[in-house]
């Protein structure tokens, strides 16, 4: 009897770390105060329970914001943040150790961690961040991506996003069906000023490469069909609000996508205005998504 019982907690325990959704946050750092932002920025994670965080535009000079990230998070957390990026502005991927596991199997020829090129341009070169992760019985790959804004180039997104959807393709075939779950995360800057939803996610030539042959599927569309008025983008440039943030997922990860999770997080409601946010933090929202953990592919 005392077997049983004790089988049954343990079966009750597993089932419930399993059952634990994985949270992950997208979050653009562009233009605010170094100093100020980090401690917000990783109170805002645990206040929502996330297990990762994908940054982007993370300034690495004249102030290295990963040190004060680093600090404001503390122990229990680790990163990896890019190296190969021209320019100020990096790429950072924070997460749980307690909650998440970087993993080293089932990602050939590369270890856990990887960047790999998705800018040819020499004045600009945006490298692309790859992770291995696990939590429960979900593993996936986790891509950190920040494409090129429309007006600074669209030539050069175009290019981006045809090197990132051949990196994905190959990875699959490599893997030859064994692991099929993708993330992507990040800022993808597909539209342009006054472009309309469907507009950006439908009939954007960068966002159709990436969704092309159904390689990606877009999880703020269904944010935007509930309400059209949802933004990532604050500030003086409100208007273009349909600078996206957010996360495409493979047909294999969006099974544990937890349907209607996606969304963005409304943090510059605890200050002021907008303005203030805009100063302090970020000129972008965060915006957040959640996994089924409790079952594998």
């Amino acid at each position: 009897m005392k077997v049983r019982v004790v089988t049954f907690a343990l079966c009750v325990l597993a089932a419930a770390v399993y059952a634990d959704d994985l949270r992950l946050i997208s979050w653009n750092l562009r233009d605010a105060n170094p100093h100020s932002k980090a401690k917000f920025v990783a109170d805002t994670a645990r206040e929502q329970k996330a297990d990762i965080v994908a940054f982007q535009a993370v300034n690495v000079t004249p102030y290295n914001l990963i040190l004060d990230l680093t600090e404001a998070f503390g122990k229990g957390w680790d990163y990896r943040v890019t190296k190969s990026a021209v320019g100020p502005k990096q790429l950072a991927i924070f997460w749980n150790t307690k909650t998440v596991k970087l993993k080293t199997t089932k990602v050939p020829n590369a270890g856990a961690y990887e960047e790999t090129a998705i800018q040819v341009n020499e004045k600009v070169n945006l490298p692309a961040q790859v992770a291995y992760f696990q939590k429960g019985m979900y593993d996936f790959f986790l891509l950190n991506v920040d494409l090129i804004r429309g007006w600074e180039g669209n030539e050069i997104k175009l290019q981006q996003v045809k090197v990132l959807s051949q990196w994905v393709s190959t990875k699959k075939k490599a893997l030859s069906g064994t692991e099929n779950d993708f993330v992507v995360a990040g800022s993808f800057h597909f539209s342009f000023p006054g472009e309309k939803v469907d507009d950006t996610l439908m009939n954007n030539p960068a966002s159709e490469i990436l969704s092309g042959q159904n390689l990606l599927i877009y999880t703020m569309k269904e944010v935007w069909v509930k309400d059209p008025t949802v933004f990532s983008y604050v500030g003086s440039w409100v208007d273009d609000y349909r600078l996206l943030d957010g996360f495409a997922l493979s047909k294999p990860a969006y099974r544990h996508y937890v349907k209607g999770s996606s969304q963005v997080l409304r943090v510059d409601k605890k200050f002021k205005d907008l303005d203030s946010y805009e100063d302090d933090v970020s000129s972008h929202l965060p915006v957040i998504i959640k996994f089924k953990t409790n079952f594998e592919d």
